[in-house]
C-alpha cells in the first residue's frame, strides 16, 4: 500500500520542510510515500479546486481511498488511527492518500469523491498548513511503528492521566 499526502502548496523552506522530509524517509521504511504538491504556486481558489479534483479522480481510479483533513472530521486516538489504515492494508487497497485543502479549506467540488471517503481533524485548533503535514506524517509513522510492534509508540495513559481517570470513573459511581 502506497500513501500518498497531496497538498495545494509547496513546503518552504525551514524546520517544517526538514520535519516532513525525516518523517516522510521514516514513513518509506514501512510502505512507499509520496508529497503531492502543484508544480507551481496556485494563486486562486479555482485553481487549488482543479488541482484537488484531478489528483483525488487518480487515487480513486487507482484503487485508493481517500481521508480529507478537516477540523470538523473525525479525530482518533493513534491506535485507531493505525486499526484503521491496518484494514485498507487488508481490504488490499493500492492507496490511502490524505488530501488538504487551501488557505479557505477542502473547496465543495471534493464533495462528489465523499462517499467513499473519510474526514479527519488532527486537531479542533486551527494550525499553520505546513505543520499539520508534520503531524499527519508523524501519525502515519506511529501507525505503523504500531502495526510493527515497534517501541517508539508506547500506548496508554500516563501515570497522572490514569489517576484523573480513576477519580472521574469513582465519582460517577457515587
Amino acid at each position: 500500500m502506497q500513501y500518498q499526502f497531496i497538498t495545494p502548496w509547496k513546503l518552504a523552506s525551514g524546520p517544517a520542510k526538514s520535519w516532513a522530509e525525516e518523517l516522510l524517509q521514516r514513513v518509506s521504511r514501512f510502505s512507499p510515500a509520496q508529497i503531492i504538491s502543484p508544480a507551481r504556486s496556485l494563486d486562486s481558489e479555482k485553481l487549488i479546486e482543479q488541482f484537488l479534483v484531478k489528483e483525488c479522480e487518480k487515487i480513486l481510479q487507482d484503487r485508493g481511498l481517500l481521508f480529507f483533513l478537516d477540523e470538523r472530521g473525525q479525530n482518533w486516538s493513534s491506535e485507531r488511527f493505525s486499526d484503521e489504515l491496518s484494514h485498507c492494508r487488508d481490504r488490499g487497497l493500492r492507496n490511502v492518500a490524505f488530501v488538504f485543502g487551501g488557505a479557505y479549506g477542502l473547496p465543495a467540488a471534493l464533495q462528489q469523491f465523499t462517499a467513499n471517503a473519510k474526514v479527519l481533524s488532527l486537531s479542533q485548533a486551527t494550525m499553520a498548513h505546513e505543520l499539520s503535514l508534520v503531524v499527519l506524517l508523524e501519525q502515519v509513522y506511529r501507525s505503523e511503528t504500531i502495526r510493527a510492534k515497534h517501541p517508539y509508540h508506547h500506548g496508554g495513559a500516563s501515570p497522572l492521566a490514569a489517576t484523573f481517570a480513576e477519580r472521574s470513573s469513582l465519582s460517577r459511581r457515587l
